[in-house]
Order: structure tokens, then sequence, then C-alpha cells
């Protein structure tokens, strides 16, 4: 998985970068890879990607 989290997943993104004074955005960064990594080629029941 490459990008950042901005390419990863956008509407997040925008919403974390508001309150980035009050948060850890690297480990955000990377809990949504690990998750991303964990679930590749898992899908949901209405065949969307998990993550």
């Amino acid at each position: 998985m490459t990008g950042t989290l901005p390419d990863l997943a956008p509407d997040l993104s925008a919403v974390l970068e508001r309150h980035s004074d009050r948060l850890d955005l690297d480990l955000i960064d990377r809990a949504l890879r690990f998750s991303a990594s964990a679930h590749r080629g898992q899908k949901r029941m209405s065949g969307e990607d998990f993550v």
C-alpha cells in the first residue's frame, strides 16, 4: 500500500486535518495502512472492499 493519508482516505483526511493539533496523524496513517494490509482482498457482503 502506497500513498499518503490524503491519497488513501481523502474524506477522513479532511476531517482529521481540522483537529490535527490534538491528533497523532502519523499514528492514524499507520493504523489505516495496517488495516488495509490486514484486510487486503476481503470484501463486504455488498461486494465493496472491506477497507
